[in-house]
């Protein structure tokens, strides 16, 4: 068995980082597809509060649909988006490509939470600009913030999942033409 440095060069060689996935470019574009899925799916969430606010009366009588909430609502979709954008263009490449699984834990989880206080903090800050008034009641609860920690998190779940089939993928794709080129290259030398 060869030595570990050789091993380690080898794997470093087939394009793999900390032995575990395919190395990846830092400046890896959002596919157009990825774009319209992220405001898809940000747009028939809304979508669906709306209707369940609507449809149950005890919900529709606590809940204005108001232009306030539709202001809201876009708002906190940017800061979903930005927290999505923000995984796929620099957690993502930074960390967990390179096999900093830990450091990428942290970094998901800070984010996450930042974001979730960012989304707290703007959407009381709408309400009280447009409505002239605070909201009421404890703007920050724990529930709305664990609420909120969890959307965010799953939206880097979403963002990091897609990346990973994206650059999995185009690497399958990468080694496909070099294993045709080296084949290529056998039958020319033949």
């Amino acid at each position: 068995m060869p030595p570990a440095s050789d091993r380690a060069a080898a794997g470093t060689s087939r394009g793999l980082t900390a032995g575990w996935w395919p190395e990846v470019q830092d400046n890896t574009p959002v596919p157009w597809w990825v774009h319209l899925l992220l405001v898809s799916v940000l747009l028939g969430i809304d979508v669906l509060i709306y209707h369940n606010i609507r449809d149950t009366p005890k919900v529709a009588m606590a809940v204005r649909l108001d232009k306030v909430w539709f202001v809201r609502n876009a708002v906190l979709d940017v800061l979903a988006a930005a927290l999505f954008y923000l995984n796929w263009m620099v957690l993502f490449p930074r960390t967990l490509s390179h096999g900093r699984v830990g450091v990428y834990l942290v970094a998901g989880i800070t984010s996450a939470a930042v974001f979730s206080l960012l989304r707290i903090a703007a959407s009381n800050l709408i309400y009280q600009l447009m409505n002239g008034e605070y909201p009421g009641g404890d703007p920050y609860t724990w529930s709305l913030f664990i609420g909120m920690l969890i959307s965010g998190l799953l939206t880097m779940v979403a963002s990091s999942g897609v990346r990973m089939t994206i650059d999995y993928l185009q690497g399958q794709r990468n080694r496909r033409e070099l294993e045709r080129n080296r084949s290529e290259l056998e039958r020319q030398h033949l």
